[in-house]
């Protein structure tokens, strides 16, 4: 959470002449995280015609927001970088400006509104280290820019997949926990005539050593998986022909598993893009055989048109996924197309204008 908005608390005290030298306006910014930077912002104000100089910063912790605090040995700059001993503790500053006449104000202080934590994602990639919904299991944090991340066109170049056509390449990316994994799933998929033995030729489909390769890119000094998404329950899918199309996680003896929301849930696709989506509001799904039981909402709302999942909006509406179609292994499975909940299979080898390449990069550990 940010405290640049934070609502200034009060002046603590009342002295003679106040108003002659303080400092307004008092806030701490920064985020509220182990390792995180927070700044003591303020207005030097003087009735005096000397400048400031000296001004003296004081940072504290306690227990509770409004209990006793204690002062933070050698934390006396204008900035503090949060450590584990904050964890659950609440933060105070104290700012006393003074000029170069060796005047001094009196004491000004704001506080925290809520206490440390210790981040979900603690790897500084980009975008919010908390999540904003779910969990870590199976989570939202929010949007990335491509200037934050990468841009589609610099994704195909460094991967080498030129098949198709290039496509919302500045597009923001979407930045998910799964499973305790960090992945950055684009918004809209960034090539479309684009098919899914390509993908596996630049190595694209499952980010780890396998018959197809592995692709690899390093940004910022983290090193991701490029891949496809997992879009059903199993590869290859279990019994295609049932009327989930493979969609839902079945255990051993074919019986459809509770999902728990997520404990352990193989479909990304279902795990991660339903609760996104406006219809996660009720669950109103078109193909609600293949959408697990109680999906949650995590208050997102975004639409087919945003999400680019239904062939209404654009070239490329269908997501290929990583599975082989159980009856039929010319077959890959897609997600979307006729709306988020959608799933087909379409030969591997085909480059229709349907057909899209959304990357998923994950983080390596």
């Amino acid at each position: 959470m940010s405290l640049g908005d934070l609502a200034l608390h009060g002046i603590v005290g009342k002295v003679k002449d106040f108003d002659l030298l303080y400092a307004s306006g008092l806030q701490i910014d920064g985020d509220l995280f182990v390792d995180q930077t927070l700044t003591a912002n303020y207005t030097f104000v003087s009735k005096y015609s000397e400048s400031e100089q000296g001004t003296e910063f004081k940072w504290f912790r306690g227990d509770t927001r409004d209990g006793e605090y204690v002062e933070i040995a050698g934390a006396t700059s204008q900035e503090y970088t949060l450590t584990e001993a904050d964890i659950d503790k609440y933060i105070k500053v104290q700012v006393i400006v003074k000029d170069t006449a060796g005047r001094e104000g009196f004491p000004v202080m704001q506080w925290s509104d809520e206490s440390i934590t210790d981040p979900d994602d603690t790897s500084d990639s980009p975008g919010s280290a908390n999540l904003v919904a779910g969990t870590m299991e199976s989570g939202y944090f929010g949007e990335v820019s491509a200037n934050d991340l990468i841009t589609g066109e610099d994704l195909c170049t460094e991967i080498g997949l030129s098949e198709g056509t290039l496509q919302h390449s500045d597009e923001n990316w979407l930045k998910f926990a799964n499973q305790g994994k960090i992945l950055f799933i684009h918004k809209k998929t960034i090539r479309h005539n684009v098919s899914w033995d390509a993908i596996a030729s630049a190595g694209a489909v499952y980010g780890d050593n396998s018959s197809q390769g592995n692709a690899q890119i390093t940004i910022d000094g983290l090193t991701y998986k490029v891949r496809l998404m997992k879009g059903a329950g199993s590869d290859p899918t279990d019994s295609y022909d049932d009327d989930d199309r493979g969609s839902l996680d079945r255990d051993e003896n074919g019986n459809i598993i509770d999902p728990n929301w997520f404990e352990g849930m193989r479909n990304e696709w279902n795990a991660l893009m339903l609760p996104i989506h406006v219809n996660a509001d009720g669950n109103n799904w078109a193909y609600p055989d293949y959408v697990p039981a109680n999906v949650p909402d995590w208050g997102m709302g975004f639409t087919d048109e945003d999400l680019l999942t239904n062939n209404d909006y654009g070239d490329g509406s269908y997501s290929w996924c990583q599975e082989t179609r159980d009856t039929d292994t010319s077959r890959r499975v897609y997600r979307g197309y006729l709306g988020v909940s959608h799933l087909g299979t379409y030969p591997s080898s085909d480059t229709l204008s349907l057909s899209g390449f959304r990357p998923v990069l994950q983080l390596m550990d």
